[in-house]
């Protein structure tokens, strides 16, 4: 759940809790509470934000994984055959990154 709240001078204007789980919107603004399903658009643009998000971690366990490779003095044939592989997905990935693809980063 994604909760803002909006102060001024320390007193609570409004605060909005996003419910991605249950697709819902819920405000208060002080007097009154209103509750509405997310539209179209806020559940595309979370969609996004959470596949750039889950990207990010498996770019930075990939360098890391790289790191670790680069660090054998001398790998062995196996090592270095999946570090090929591993190497082509994270192509793979970068390429479908450029065109903005996140389906399967």
């Amino acid at each position: 759940m994604e909760v803002r709240e909006t102060t001024r001078n320390g007193t609570l204007i409004e605060r909005v809790e996003v419910d991605y789980d249950k697709g819902v919107v819920i405000v208060t603004d002080g007097k009154e509470t209103t509750k509405r399903a997310l539209t179209d658009a806020e559940i595309a643009e979370s969609t996004a934000l959470e596949a750039e998000r889950s990207a990010g971690e498996t770019i930075h366990k990939a360098l890391q994984v790289n790191k670790t490779f680069l660090a054998l003095e001398k790998p062995t044939a196996a090592q270095v055959a999946a570090q090929t592989k591993a190497l082509t997905r994270q192509v793979s990935a970068l390429l479908k990154l450029q065109l903005r693809d996140y389906s399967e980063v």
